[in-house]
């Protein structure tokens, strides 16, 4: 009976797939929206109002994952907006290419941080959960551009 009750237990571990839990703090005095393009199609748009967060929580492996570094599908994104309430911009554009972290098709097209490459932060070992984390401060807000 224990050998049944432990097989089934594995079983059903080894079926569960782990989740990703996704959040954007904005820690800037201002509302912004992100907006999330592939060929000139908006695929995401979020409000975040400032001192505020918003967080999503996706299944590891799902369709357009790709290692689960960021919740916008990664085989599509081309290109991503941050546009704060009073129009200034930070801008994620790499000459068309699919927006992945590090250098692009031989492109040099780094910033300081991606959205499409969230940083880590931790796991819960009683639940399949990972924890990953973009931060937007008054330092990132200063480096945006007029629109």
């Amino acid at each position: 009976m224990l050998f049944f009750v432990s097989t089934i237990c594995l079983s059903c571990a080894f079926f569960i797939r782990p989740k990703v839990q996704f959040v954007i703090e904005n820690q800037t005095s201002k509302d912004f929206k992100m907006l999330v393009y592939s060929k000139s199609i908006l695929l995401n748009s979020i409000s975040i109002r400032n001192q505020s967060k918003f967080d999503t929580t996706l299944t590891f492996g799902s369709p357009g994952s790709n290692g689960q570094n960021s919740p916008f599908n990664s085989e599509k994104v081309d290109s991503i907006i941050v546009l704060f309430s009073d129009k200034r911009i930070i801008r994620y554009y790499c000459d068309g290419k699919i927006l992945l972290s590090g250098t692009i098709n031989g492109l040099n097209c780094k910033w300081d941080k991606s959205p499409m490459d969230f940083r880590f932060d931790k796991t819960n070992k009683f639940k399949p959960v990972t924890y990953k984390s973009l931060i937007y401060d008054e330092s990132d807000y200063q480096k945006a551009k007029p629109l």
